[in-house]
Parts: C-alpha cells; sequence; structure tokens
C-alpha cells in the first residue's frame, strides 16, 4: 500500500511548486501535457561489452497514472528540450515513474 496518496503526489509534482510541466508524445499518439521533476542522477548501464557503466542521465520523475502506456522512444519535451525515453523504472508501490531519457 502507498503511503502517499493521490492527492500528496500531485502536490509534489505541482507546477507551483517544484515541478515542470513535459509535453509527451506516445508514439502514433498525440501530446499530452504532464507535471513532473527533471533531475539528472547517476545511472548505471551495461556497455557494449557487458561491464557495468554509470553516466548522468535526465530523468523525468511523474506520478505513473499520467504516463500510462509510455514506451521506449516516446517523445518528451521539457523547457524546450527535446528526449526520448530510453528507459523506465518504477517505485516499488508503482505510484512513480522514472522516465530515463537522451536527448534528441
Amino acid at each position: 500500500m502507498a503511503v502517499e496518496s493521490a492527492a500528496d503526489l500531485a502536490s509534489f509534482f505541482d507546477t507551483g511548486e517544484f515541478g515542470v510541466t513535459a509535453s509527451w508524445t506516445p508514439s502514433g499518439g498525440s501530446a499530452q501535457s504532464i507535471a513532473g521533476l527533471l533531475i539528472r542522477t547517476d545511472i548505471d548501464e551495461l556497455d557494449g561489452s557487458g561491464a557495468a557503466q554509470s553516466s548522468r542521465r535526465p530523468v523525468f520523475q511523474c506520478r505513473s497514472a499520467d504516463v500510462t502506456g509510455i514506451a521506449y522512444g516516446d517523445a518528451l519535451t521539457v523547457s524546450g528540450t527535446g528526449y526520448t525515453v530510453a528507459g523506465l523504472d518504477y517505485s516499488d508501490d508503482g505510484a512513480i515513474t522514472k522516465v530515463i531519457l537522451t536527448e534528441s
């Protein structure tokens, strides 16, 4: 069971407080506005040889309910910068999605 209610999460990502508005365009769909936090964080990835490598990547963190159906390759625009969805990571309770991005 989630500790935060839907209202708690909405206020955390509120664009009048901490959040920013992004435009998410699912492949084959129309753009939708969503609120979240844009951060840069270390992401562990495998390189071509299979060795783990850490890199700093942009991540858009938001409510999972706001990005139902998000997929690799979808477009996300934040503050005029275009990104492509490169990965997804979900909180243990599934309420928050971290959308791992690459600049387009």
